[in-house]
């Protein structure tokens, strides 16, 4: 089963994901929201990733970053390092953004299908994520 992924949008939003997913000892992916990459950038998310997994060091969390339908944005994302990037591309386009990526070690992926736990707008964002891995650890 896949890790359970949770929608971040900005540093508070990750380190309470890391926090939460570290006490409870769990792998975690930490996602952007969709189309993110085009508004946010791959700089940003990056360094949010980065501050977050150095506030968590024993987290294990795979960071990645939405693309949406933007090929520039896939582009942009590859050549600032990011760990993972989400794309939602024709079948053509799709496949050259994928070799790229790979040639620089990044792993793609395409739109999310999986459930997640988006946490714009929650109060306390800990609390939601401990919550949401509590019921991915039963469903398991």
């Amino acid at each position: 089963m896949p890790a359970p992924t949770v929608i971040v949008h900005d540093l508070a939003h990750a380190d309470a994901a890391l926090a939460a997913a570290d006490a409870a000892g769990v792998a975690l992916v930490i996602r952007s929201a969709p189309g993110a990459a085009a508004v946010l950038g791959p700089g940003v998310f990056n360094a949010i990733a980065e501050e977050a997994r150095q506030r968590h060091p024993s987290a294990r969390v795979t960071a990645v970053l939405d693309c949406g339908d933007e090929a520039g944005a896939a582009l942009a994302a590859i050549r600032r390092g990011c760990e993972r990037i989400a794309v939602d591309l024709p079948a053509a386009v799709r496949a050259k953004i994928d070799d790229l990526a790979a040639q620089a070690g990044v792993a793609t992926e395409g739109p999310q299908a999986a459930r997640a736990l988006d946490l714009a707008g929650r109060d306390d964002p800990r609390a939601a994520v401990a919550a949401f891995l509590s019921e991915a650890i039963d469903d398991d």
